[in-house]
């Protein structure tokens, strides 16, 4: 019992009900593979359930609750890891996996903190195009335009977005705009009534000055503008550097009690996600792009 109450939560935990500590699969797990505890299949053969062996025990068996109060930017975080790792996209089985070995939230968790695995993958660059209305597809085409030199949509682009699960395909783009040179002239429509420097980027600018005028202190107001313009991830990591003591938490509560929480994580990031360097556009010279492009703007 000892070992038991070492490694689960401490009996003074005030979330914990009566006050027993908690036995959770990650521990159990380590336990057996220590060769210092039975496993969980052993558990249940004798006491037939594990809530019947967590009243033996008078220790709780309920589920995982590690990852219960990270707040959403670790989320965030968490799933950027996970698509480095794996270098693509992750799916529901990837998070399944990195749960069972310990490594990260269930996706129950997952649902009830980020809105489920499409939202989460959705605010690291892998959009969740089934849920896109025509005006999504437009500032999609239109942020891609921006991160590329050019400023034209090719079949080559598209294909290589596509693939890396960054946005349509051409062929889904053709099914609903009629073809890629409509869905071009819709995206020049657009962005003529929508600058792309006042759309949600420009919202998220606004909301990291408030949460940087909110969380610190007022001699370092002259850095406000500088570091609203950071990507989240760089501003979150740099307010913490100015502000040891603040954690993720207390700056998802400022966010939420300044009303900006949905500004303050969007994909701000998008120039990098969306950007395609030349030489993987399957171009054997880099100047065949820029000729390429100039041919399309003179059909038109």
């Amino acid at each position: 019992m000892g070992v038991l109450q070492e490694d689960a939560a401490p009996a003074t935990d005030p979330d914990t009900p009566l006050h027993k500590p908690r036995l959770v699969r990650k521990h159990m797990e380590r336990l057996h593979t220590l060769g210092i505890g039975p496993s969980r299949q052993a558990l249940k053969n004798h006491f037939g359930t594990m809530g019947a062996y967590g009243a033996a025990a008078e220790v709780r068996t309920g589920k995982n609750t590690l990852y219960g109060d990270w707040p959403l930017a670790t989320y965030v975080r968490y799933a950027e890891s996970l698509a480095y790792q794996l270098e693509r996209k992750p799916k529901e089985s990837d998070y399944k996996d990195a749960h069972l070995r310990g490594a990260g939230p269930s996706l129950l968790q997952i649902t009830q903190r980020a809105g489920g695995i499409r939202k989460l993958n959705e605010s690291i660059g892998y959009p969740d195009i089934h849920e896109w209305d025509t005006e999504d597809y437009l500032e999609w085409g239109m942020r891609v335009a921006k991160a590329n030199p050019g400023g034209t949509l090719t079949t080559r682009l598209l294909n290589h977005l596509s693939r890396r699960e960054r946005g349509p395909s051409p062929s889904t783009i053709a099914n609903k705009f009629g073809s890629l040179r409509v869905f071009q002239r819709e995206i020049d429509a657009f962005r003529e009534g929508v600058p792309i420097e006042e759309t949600p980027h420009r919202t998220a600018y606004d909301a990291k000055f408030a949460l940087a005028e909110n969380l610190l202190p007022p001699v370092l107001a002259h850095s406000f503008e500088r570091l609203s313009q950071l990507p989240i991830s760089l501003f979150l990591d740099t307010l913490q550097d100015l502000r040891p003591s603040l954690r993720l938490k207390d700056i998802e509560t400022a966010a939420t009690s300044l009303d900006t929480s949905q500004e303050s994580w969007p994909i701000d990031d998008w120039r990098d996600y969306l950007h395609v360097p030349v030489e993987h556009l399957g171009y054997v010279h880099p100047g065949n792009q820029e000729r390429f492009t100039a041919r399309l703007s003179a059909i038109d």
